[in-house]
């Protein structure tokens, strides 16, 4: 079982979080971090958001104001005691937020703990990830992680911009479908999407009857039909471009 928290925009005030032992401070990339063997990633919230798609679902411009935090870590090896994880934010003049994200007791059977926040850019230098190992006895102790340490680019593959403009793509499937044979002047429009994939193309459909006619368009102009449940069938470009001679 793991503990998973989101918490909101990290603003204002939070709760005080004491931890007994000794402290230290993890150093990325170093040993420690290894042994730890926590997963932290500091990404920009619309880089984030972008690979994962969701500009195919809404548009998503710029830069966000935010990072999406991602902070996994298993309850194991020097972490076994682990109690809780708290989120710190310090200026010179004194700590600004501090808020408990996660907290793991002897009275439950968590053994991770899971956690993702939005974090303000201005401040991202100045917060820390405090892992707190408390034992029974008076050892206990915490990790201490710089969030500012881990923020880092997301390489984002390259959009591939479509050669054919919507309306060259509905036009050039209503001609393969005239060549075909097939009228789709009383049928319905169900869909029509440019797919990223290899090779890039324009996927268009329509309900025609009671069947559903696919016509994919790819980029040098050939298309290729789907209806129903038969095999698709490719038309060569001359079709499309220069006109068919059998037609």
């Amino acid at each position: 079982m793991r503990i998973a928290i989101v918490v909101g925009l990290l603003l204002v005030f939070g709760c005080a979080v004491r931890a007994k032992g000794i402290d230290h401070q993890v150093q990325h990339g170093s040993e420690l971090e290894k042994e730890l063997g926590y997963k932290l990633s500091v990404h920009d919230k619309h880089d984030e958001w972008r690979s994962q798609g969701f500009d195919e679902v809404f548009p998503i411009e710029g830069a966000a104001p935010e990072y999406a935090v991602k902070f996994r870590a298993t309850a194991a090896g020097k972490l076994e005691d682990l109690s809780g994880l708290t989120l710190t934010v310090k200026h010179l003049d004194g700590i600004v937020v501090q808020v408990p994200l996660a907290i793991r007791s002897i009275w439950n059977k968590e053994n991770e703990v899971d956690v993702q926040f939005l974090i303000k850019k201005d401040m991202v230098n100045d917060a820390i990830l405090t892992l707190r190992c408390e034992r029974r006895s008076e050892a206990g102790g915490s990790y201490t992680i710089r969030l500012g340490d881990y923020v880092q680019a997301i390489k984002l593959q390259k959009k591939s911009l479509p050669n054919k403009s919507f309306t060259e793509a509905i036009a050039m499937a209503r001609e393969f479908l005239r060549i075909e044979k097939i009228d789709v002047s009383t049928g319905v429009l169900l869909s029509s999407e440019f797919k990223e994939r290899e090779p890039p193309l324009w996927h268009i459909a329509w309900a025609l009857g009671d069947g559903r006619v696919d016509v994919w368009v790819s980029q040098d102009g050939s298309a290729k039909l789907n209806r129903g449940h038969s095999s698709p069938r490719i038309l060569p470009k001359k079709s499309l471009i220069g006109g068919c001679s059998d037609c």
